[in-house]
């Protein structure tokens, strides 16, 4: 009886070990072929908020901006003394029925004020908006382009003063970083952030449709 338990125990330990040896459980890169080839992925970063400041077509932006900003600081000037002149015409005004129609010319001044302040606020958020999207665009389109050329697989982008020359420990950064929730590279690798080489790109083109060249620099992510 026990010798006929025996073999029943060395037949089971012999199947079960032929079982768990067998191809259903071979391991994939020990079948005695060629080991296949790792999977390699190429990674890219882009730097937006570096892109944007460092870009042409921004920066000739904001001196566009600047000088809106100025046509509408003195329209409200010439408003502001109107209705100081205003003011003194009432002090100095004898009769009830003229004080009546500088406050009322005041009261609609003032209006006219508001309401400016309000409508240039709306037009130049918007046309911030709108340039900005156009801008990220012109990025993503950039970004595409250098990934095919050069078989990058992945790009993502971050915003941050990811700069040896810059302090990354400062309380306002480390406050960013920790509280974004975008990607925040902690290294990179050479030739892994190609935020300089997009903004070349997009400053050649820029400066060829407004028909000037660029000056050439060598880009860091070749």
């Amino acid at each position: 009886m026990k010798r006929k338990l025996a073999l029943i125990i060395g037949v089971a330990a012999l199947s079960a070990a032929a079982y768990f040896s067998s191809p259903l459980w071979a391991d994939p890169g020990a079948t005695g072929g060629a080991a296949p080839a790792p999977v390699k992925t190429r990674i890219c970063l882009i730097n937006v908020s570096q892109v944007i400041k460092t870009y042409k077509k921004w920066d000739a932006y904001q001196q566009e901006a600047k000088v809106q900003v100025q046509h509408y600081e003195e329209q409200m000037k010439g408003k502001t003394s109107l209705l100081e002149v205003k003011k003194k015409e009432y002090a100095d005004a004898k009769d009830l029925a003229t004080k009546d129609q500088i406050e009322k010319d005041s009261k609609r001044i003032q209006r006219d004020l508001q309401d400016a302040a309000e409508q240039f606020k709306l037009d130049f958020g918007k046309k911030e908006v709108d340039q900005l999207t156009i801008i990220f665009k012109e990025i993503e389109e950039a970004a595409r382009v250098y990934a095919r050329a050069r078989d990058i697989d992945l790009v993502l982008h971050y915003s941050d003063p990811f700069a040896p020359a810059q302090d990354p420990y400062n309380p306002n950064n480390l406050n960013r970083k920790l509280t974004s929730g975008a990607l925040i590279p902690i290294y990179a690798a050479d030739g892994m952030d190609i935020s300089t080489v997009v903004t070349q790109m997009l400053n050649d083109r820029y400066m060829k449709q407004v028909g000037t060249a660029a000056p050439a620099t060598a880009p860091r992510g070749n």
